[in-house]
């Protein structure tokens, strides 16, 4: 069950208000935190979300959201901004071809089989060559597996229709002392071509 209330102002701002009411049963232990397991069973989650989207019209740009609810057999607040702040995303235009979108997400989780915190934290950079081309990285760190990720990608429209693009991501754990410890990486490049017959 889904419930929304939003208005826009003028300048193009939006606030929205949004309840959710679902249910989810579990058939085998979830863990979901280190020493924080929730057990098999049902669970019903109700929850409030008040977000803010600044318009796009503004050079910082964005979606501020605060989150409160019921969470498996507990509950839990989440604070936002950008990426991981709801259903826009936190937008900084440098010049028309460079651009960087930061996003912030707290969240606070309170259980009878532990209380835990996660943070998430992003940063994506966009240069734009063409409007046919660009190149995006994304940087990404989790608090709640402890890990920092990157993705760098190239899209270029080399003809109306077809594509290439070239990507490479890579993913760290950072609890290891000094440098990160490399827990994966690909290299993967995609072209795809438009025949019109």
């Amino acid at each position: 069950v889904q419930g929304r209330f939003g208005t826009e102002f003028e300048n193009s701002d939006m606030l929205s208000i949004e309840y959710t009411h679902s249910y989810e049963f579990l058939d085998e232990p979830f863990a979901i935190a280190p020493a924080v397991a929730i057990p098999v069973g049902g669970y019903t989650f109700q929850d409030v979300l008040a977000s803010l989207d600044l318009g796009r019209q503004r050079r910082i740009s964005g979606t501020v959201s605060v989150q409160h609810g019921s969470f498996f057999s507990g509950d839990k607040t989440t604070v936002g901004f950008g990426l991981g702040g709801g259903p826009g995303s936190g937008r900084l235009e440098l010049s028309r071809q460079f651009s960087v979108e930061p996003g912030l997400s707290f969240n606070w989780i309170d259980l009878p089989e532990g209380r835990f915190a996660t943070t998430l934290v992003t940063s994506r950079t966009t240069y734009t060559f063409t409007p046919l081309m660009f190149v995006s990285a994304l940087l990404q760190y989790n608090s709640g597996n402890e890990t920092i990720g990157a993705n760098i990608r190239l899209r270029w429209e080399y003809q109306p229709g077809s594509e290439l693009f070239v990507a490479y991501n890579e993913e760290r754990d950072t609890l290891v002392p000094r440098f990160p410890d490399l827990q994966n990486r690909t290299f993967v490049i995609k072209i795809n071509r438009l025949f019109r017959f």
